[in-house]
């Protein structure tokens, strides 16, 4: 089975990817502030619905477990840290962390790093004016980079393992080779994605069209507010 890597897009068309994408950044946004303030009681809550949520988008958890384990790793770190309070208060602590999580992988796997960046600037554009291409074209940027750093990160390991080398043997000397060819490796990726926009004449200054709204926006900001109501009932 053939592994994807997180925080990357797939095309394909689903109710999702055509939702627009501030819609969804606001649902993300929302959900991770409410998970952070949310009781226990909400937080259970929160954690079904997300879940809910990638099992309707068929969110790829198999396939993509390999990049997740870190995040597992940090999960069990939380609730170990969080267990003087109790379990039931270290379990919500740690499916805050999960869920936040699985709702962000949601996101970046239904919404593209350029149909980010164009809603943003076009939202921001009345305001910002020509400075919100620029700072839309650093998130697009940003966003695109993300999979690169972690899938180059991978290839290193995996050729570093094949070549038989040890970190417990020569934990200074692994890590340095590590780093040294990691940001290699993403200097010249940077630079390529740089020349592919030069080649395109693409300007950071022009204003770019955001995809349109359409009723899925309305019923997705609906289900968002009953969310939230149930949430600070609860609470």
């Amino acid at each position: 089975m053939e592994d994807v890597m997180i925080f990357t897009a797939r095309i394909r068309d689903s109710l999702f990817t055509r939702i627009n994408p501030l819609t969804k950044l606001l649902f993300l946004i929302s959900l991770s502030i409410l998970v952070s303030i949310a009781s226990v009681d909400g937080v259970f809550l929160i954690t079904i619905f997300v879940v809910l949520i990638s099992i309707f988008d068929q969110l790829p958890i198999k396939k993509l477990y390999k990049g997740c384990i870190f995040f597992f790793i940090l999960a069990i770190f939380i609730f170990v840290t969080d267990i003087s309070n109790g379990y039931l208060y270290a379990l919500s602590s740690s499916l805050k962390f999960l869920t936040i999580v699985l709702a962000s992988l949601i996101f970046t796997d239904s919404t593209s790093p350029n149909e980010t960046a164009r809603s943003i600037s076009s939202f921001l554009y009345p305001v910002l004016k020509e400075r919100a291409n620029s700072f839309a074209f650093l998130i697009e940027l940003t966003l695109s980079m993300i999979p690169k750093i972690l899938d180059t990160a991978n290839k290193i390991l995996d050729a570093r393992k094949a070549r038989g080398e040890s970190f417990i043997k020569h934990p200074i000397k692994v890590l340095t080779g590590f780093s040294v060819t990691l940001f290699t490796q993403l200097f010249s990726q940077i630079s390529a994605y740089a020349d592919g926009l030069e080649s395109r004449l693409y300007n950071t200054k022009a204003r770019r069209k955001a995809p349109s709204y359409s009723y899925r926006d309305v019923i997705t900001l609906l289900i968002l507010l009953i969310v939230i109501g149930c949430v600070l009932w609860i609470r």
